[in-house]
């Protein structure tokens, strides 16, 4: 699936100075002097030392709120983001406590978005609907109300806000894929290609969106069980984005399925060539040539790709049902028991995931059901999410027992 701008956008947030209160506040005026400047580091500094004489200084409270809130979006170490997400909240929070009439639409968004990366689903929509009431023809507004509604599992209301921002802002993009998205989801993907086909036929002939969409288009003919419309809209989707490693391989995984093994292969080896070095499409990439190895009993050659494919994504059921598969084949009786093991460890913690996602998104403050997340995570691999949400732990709940377990349980994870 091809993301394209996740919640997190940067929000337009203007901080209104008159040339008045810029000469009546010069230390100020430095801040956003070092904060036009890019220096952001600078101008938060000023902002702080502005603050620790007057901590209810409105206009200093705005600037910090937008440097941590950009800033945020910036760092790649996540307790660093969730710190500078942190104090954009409390630098927001406060300037609607010191003077409430400078409530508006930007600040709510922007405070949805802060309690949703740090963990209170909750609050984010709380915060989101403020923000649509604000803002009723904002479509960015309702885009996030429905991004909150979807990480809380609550599909219908998703929909219903991402239709509203898409009605304000028909030629959003980023709207259509996640409006699209949650139609998929709520097991519509008729609709999908609706809203998909106007979009497309609107685009110009050379619009960069156009091969994205045509992989949306192909993931909803998936989910309606078309393989043939999913063929011609993966087609589609390479021929305008011919170096797209991803969409070649599930090109490759559509040809495959429609027993066209010699251009499926083909399909494959082109990805291959192009020399991704994300893992989960190399793991596909193997996996598909490993199928086909086994479609042409070579089972000594497939068992090389799949244990590649394995290899690169330790979570993939079908890569390691299709090893011991291939496995067996070669007389590895023992090995393939193994990894059928792994399989139904995998595959068990992955359909307790989502029951402990629903549990944990109703209850944020459930430390059991987030514990639970947490080793499931562990459990299929994926590492960062797990890395992310104990960090989140450690902030909700510095006193817990369980923590230190759950850190030692994924650094011996990570170091196998």
């Amino acid at each position: 699936m091809l993301l394209l701008h996740p919640l997190t956008t940067v929000l337009a947030l203007s901080l209104i100075l008159t040339p008045v209160a810029m000469k009546q506040d010069p230390e100020l005026a430095s801040a956003e002097a070092s904060f036009q400047a890019g220096d952001l580091a600078s101008a938060a500094k000023q902002c702080r030392n502005i603050l620790n004489g007057n901590p209810a200084h409105p206009d200093a409270l705005h600037l910090l709120g937008k440097i941590s809130f950009i800033a945020a979006k910036s760092i790649t170490d996540v307790s660093q983001s969730l710190q500078a997400y942190g104090e954009a909240e409390r630098s927001f929070r406060q300037l609607l406590k010191v003077s409430p009439e400078r409530n508006e639409t930007r600040i709510q968004q922007t405070l949805a978005i802060c309690m949703q990366q740090r963990g209170a689903p909750l609050q984010a929509l709380q915060f989101a609907t403020n923000a649509t009431r604000l803002g009723p023809k904002n479509s960015n507004a309702f885009r996030i109300l429905g991004e909150c509604a979807s990480d809380l599992g609550r599909t219908d209301q998703a929909i219903t806000a991402f239709q509203t921002a898409h009605d304000l802002a028909p030629a959003n993009v980023d709207v259509v894929w996640l409006l699209t998205r949650e139609f998929k989801t709520a097991k519509k993907p008729h609709k999908a290609l609706a809203i998909l086909e106007k979009t497309i036929s609107s685009l110009p002939d050379n619009s960069p969106h156009r091969a994205t969409l045509y992989q949306l288009m192909y993931e909803n003919y998936l989910a309606s069980n078309d393989t043939v419309g999913a063929l011609s809209a993966i087609e589609k989707m390479v021929a305008g984005d011919p170096e797209n490693a991803s969409g070649i391989i599930e090109l490759a995984a559509t040809l495959y399925r429609l027993g066209k093994f010699e251009d499926a292969k083909a399909s494959a080896q082109k990805a291959r060539s192009l020399q991704s070095r994300d893992p989960k499409i190399l793991s596909v990439i193997a996996l598909k040539l490993g199928q086909i190895l086994v479609h042409e009993q070579n089972y000594v050659e497939a068992v090389t790709e799949l244990q590649s494919a394995v290899r690169h994504d330790p979570a993939s059921l079908e890569a390691l049902q299709a090893y011991a598969g291939a496995l067996r084949r070669t007389g590895q009786d023992a090995k393939a028991r193994s990894i059928l093991e792994s399989y139904k460890e995998i595959r068990t913690a992955s359909d307790a995931l989502k029951i402990h996602i629903a549990a944990y998104r109703s209850q944020p403050n459930d430390r059991s059901a987030q514990e639970q997340v947490i080793r499931c995570l562990i459990t299929i691999s994926d590492y960062e999410k797990a890395q992310k949400e104990l960090i989140i732990r450690q902030r909700k709940f510095p006193d817990d027992s369980a923590t230190g377990e759950l850190i030692r349980l994924l650094t011996r994870a990570k170091a196998r």
